[in-house]
């Protein structure tokens, strides 16, 4: 698929959170280079329901349960699904550009969805969590499925209900990163007033592990540190600037594009979403592989704990 036209796929299930994350896409994204596929899969009956049948002589409640389940449970998740593509059409959607997908449960919703993205998609979106909303957790079972095996495109998890003025894009010079720079400017609107690219240059953190503290001189140390941090500065600060320019140069305003190196954390993650939380980006795009080779198990500890943390915002997870 060529930067002209970008085919979404939005997994919805009928709960507010899905709704969120289709109204988030349609603020986020090119109306003129995007189509929507709002896919459903439905289970024709309660999850639990098969647990109590095990011998097949509740024949009649089961009638019973069918009958109220698509009455009540079916109709409302299609009647919602109907209302989330008119308001994608309300935002600026062709209504040619929005199409259903309804599909009955084949092997699991979370699996049939991934069988869904393989279809000729370039971005699946999903909420964070579905209609089980009280069960505590943070993240639910059909998300971390899905991040734990779409990595043929980008995904986007998303949590609460994000707004789209600001994009905020971890950067450390690799591919993955790189990845995420091409994606902004293919995908996302340029009503978006504000993107910061952000480098974490992280401490060298050498007061623990197996270093010995009592083997050096604190001077020693904060001298390391402080060439660590010019070293690292001096070595991004021209692949931050290709990065500003590339942005520019597809149309987004100049003044909104900018770029950042934070410096001393630990971590990239709490870096990221510090400056997310501290400057008011609702959006963090990050590659799912970073330089490290362990980075490159399952999904990243940079983007796997960007998950944790965002729970009220729109992760993107670029392969």
């Amino acid at each position: 698929m060529n930067d002209l036209h970008q085919r979404v796929l939005i997994a919805v299930d009928g709960s507010i959170q899905s709704t969120h994350a289709a109204l988030y896409a349609a603020k986020i994204l090119n109306p003129e280079k995007t189509s929507f596929t709002l896919f459903l899969v439905e289970n024709t009956v309660p999850e639990t329901f098969w647990d109590n049948q095990s011998d097949g002589t509740e024949e009649t409640n089961s009638v019973k349960l069918n009958g109220w389940w698509e009455e009540n449970h079916i109709r409302y998740n299609r009647r919602m699904v109907e209302k989330v593509r008119s308001d994608l059409v309300k935002e600026g959607f062709p209504e040619e550009s929005v199409e259903i997908k309804i599909r009955p449960r084949r092997v699991g919703i979370a699996r049939d969805i991934i069988r869904e993205s393989k279809k000729g998609y370039d971005l699946v979106v999903a909420g964070r969590i579905g209609h089980n909303i009280h069960t505590g957790s943070i993240l639910g079972n059909c998300a971390r499925k899905l991040i734990a095996t779409i990595t043929q495109i980008p995904l986007v998890v998303v949590g609460g209900n994000p707004n789209n003025t600001g994009v905020l894009i971890g950067f450390d010079g690799s591919d993955g990163a790189k990845k995420c720079v091409r994606k902004v400017k293919q995908l996302i609107t340029h009503d978006v007033k504000k993107i910061k690219i952000c480098y974490v240059s992280r401490s060298l953190n050498l007061m623990s592990g197996s270093f010995d503290p009592f083997q050096a001189t604190l001077d020693s140390y904060h001298v390391m540190e402080q060439e660590h941090q010019v070293h690292h500065q001096s070595r991004m600060r021209p692949h931050l600037q290709k990065a500003e320019t590339i942005l520019r140069d597809a149309g987004f305003s100049r003044a909104g594009v900018e770029s950042i190196i934070l410096r001393s954390y630990l971590s990239r993650s709490e870096g990221l979403m510090d400056e997310a939380k501290k400057n008011g980006f609702d959006t963090v795009v990050v590659g799912r592989r970073g330089h490290s080779v362990v980075e490159d198990f399952l999904l990243g500890r940079v983007g796997d704990k960007l998950i944790q943390l965002g729970q009220d915002r729109a992760i993107w997870i670029v392969n």
